[in-house]
């Protein structure tokens, strides 16, 4: 038998998650943390310090031209993904691509592009579709046990401690809501098109009977329903001083 070959990975970006991808690799068999990139050369120091890690670069394009490199990680902020991973591929990389893919969807079709002409893998960190309950709800509704599905609902809990919610990165998941409500100050979304469903009701977005949403609309655009059920006594106060302003 052969023996399993050590894929030699990068992690580009040292922010909270970076250095988690770090630890994590850091853990796995077959896997060495080769080179880890980051434009502060304080925190390049420390992380590769900690991890024992031998190739270190400031710049990215030095990383990409490391033949000791395989594979890459890529947890900078979106609005760099297009061009690291667009380079990355170029460079026969192997990627893995935090979420989410890219800010909009011309450079979501750059990226594939450019995936699709690499020799290397590319995958996008979706990581749940590997949770074990999600598979297991999958595997239900593929083999028909479940009928036909037109509405979710969906609670995670998380500790206060991991902080606020960045949304103007992540959005407002149903999955999510729950656990971001308090955090946001406003949050601004402008959209051409209505929702999917044709199920009006399905819209509402709610969580132990109180509304998790506002929708603040701009003059001139038109909303075909706005629900609010049960509202509590702070966020009906948000709903009149929005309606206010906008008058």
């Amino acid at each position: 038998m052969s023996e399993k070959k050590t894929v030699r990975w990068g992690v580009i970006g040292l922010g909270w998650f970076g250095e988690i991808h770090v630890d994590t690799l850091a853990g796995m068999p077959a896997v060495e943390v080769a080179a880890v990139c980051t434009r502060r050369p304080d925190r390049l120091a420390e992380v590769a310090d900690r991890y024992r890690v031998p190739a270190r670069y400031t710049d990215y394009r030095e990383l990409l031209a490391d033949d000791g490199v395989d594979a890459v990680s890529i947890t900078t902020h979106v609005y760099d993904h297009r061009e690291l991973a667009v380079a990355a591929l170029e460079a026969g990389k192997h990627v893995f691509l935090e979420k989410p893919m890219a800010p909009t969807k011309e450079d979501c079709d750059r990226i594939i592009e450019a995936a699709r002409r690499s020799r290397g893998s590319f995958m996008v960190g979706h990581i749940c579709r590997f949770d074990p309950r999600v598979a297991l709800a999958k595997e239900a509704i593929d083999q028909g046990r479940v009928g036909k599905i037109f509405s979710m609902h969906a609670r995670r809990n998380l500790s206060a401690a991991i902080g606020k919610a960045n949304l103007d990165k992540h959005g407002l998941d149903l999955a999510d809501a729950g656990m971001v409500y308090d955090a946001p100050n406003k949050i601004t979304l402008e959209s051409p098109r209505s929702g999917e469903s044709r199920r009006m009701d399905i819209a509402l977005v709610e969580v132990m009977g109180m509304v998790l949403a506002l929708v603040y609309v701009p003059r001139g655009r038109e909303v075909r329903a706005i629900s609010l059920r049960r509202a509590s006594k702070t966020e009906r106060k948000l709903y009149e001083a929005a309606c206010k302003e906008q008058d």
